[in-house]
């Protein structure tokens, strides 16, 4: 069962929050509409931590990307937003997937990783080498490498020749 509520912002007293009310009709997920929908729904998301992070929101995927030269900052800054998040998904019933959260450290040179664990509570956010981005494959070393080599196989497929034995 869905439920929906109203939420009304106001600069110069408490925002005020419509009753949780049962939505009785919407839109079947996979019709291009639930992604318009998805969009209206979070887009409020972006708000709460854009003053740390810059947050980019395509379709239904999220990512976050943060900059920072201090690492023991870095980490202090991403616990602060995922707190945020947390505390967002609470407030509007969703609840975060860390099976599917991920983070990625990029960094000019591999040979100078520091181990670094993130975690949220009792849930761990497991750390990658590489990450789909918007269709484009970014690896750690922002190399293109793991991209062409995902991509290589896809299109030798497509411009291969036909083979004609006569």
């Amino acid at each position: 069962m869905t439920y929906q509520r109203v939420l009304i912002k106001n600069k110069y007293s408490k925002n005020c929050f419509s009753e949780w009310e049962k939505v009785k009709q919407g839109v079947h997920r996979a019709q291009f509409l639930d992604h318009y929908f998805f969009l209206l729904y979070i887009n409020d998301l972006p708000g709460i931590i854009n003053n740390i992070s810059k947050p980019t929101i395509f379709a239904d995927d999220t990512n976050i990307t943060f900059t920072h030269s201090n690492l023991s900052d870095c980490k202090d800054e991403i616990n602060i937003v995922i707190e945020k998040i947390s505390k967002w998904f609470q407030i509007n019933l969703l609840i975060l997937n860390f099976n599917k959260t991920h983070f990625m450290r990029f960094m000019a040179k591999p040979k100078l990783a520091v181990d670094m664990h993130i975690s949220f509570k009792v849930s761990p956010i497991n750390n990658t080498c590489s990450t789909n981005f918007l269709g484009l494959t970014l690896d750690n070393t922002l190399s293109w490498k793991t991209h062409t080599d995902q991509l290589s196989p896809k299109l030798n497929l497509i411009f291969m020749e036909p083979c004609i034995v006569v």
